[in-house]
């Protein structure tokens, strides 16, 4: 069953390479992977902030964020001892 495991995580990683980041809605991304998957995952964006700060050294500059990484919490299942027990997974995913 820890197959099932990475090939969810391969599912997710080829959903996000085919996804534009630029509007993201996070219950489409939800109901999306939910599909791909077969469960709703719990999804949690990672931004990377950057400051700009202009020639006098104020900060009346702008402030950059742009999507990093998505962590995402799904299920598996793995067998022990000839029983399936159910075990939460979270994976984070680079957006480039």
């Amino acid at each position: 069953m820890e197959n099932l495991k990475v090939y969810k995580q391969k599912l997710i990683n080829d959903y996000f390479a085919s996804i534009d980041f630029t509007e993201i809605n996070i219950d489409q991304l939800k109901n999306e992977l939910g599909n791909i998957i077969g469960e709703k995952p719990a999804i949690r964006l990672n931004y990377k902030r950057e400051e700009m700060i202009n020639e006098e050294g104020t900060k009346t500059g702008k402030k950059l964020e742009k999507i990093q990484s998505i962590t995402v919490i799904f299920t598996y299942e793995k067998d022990i001892d000839g029983k399936p027990y159910t075990f939460p997974s979270e994976e984070t995913f680079i957006i480039a």
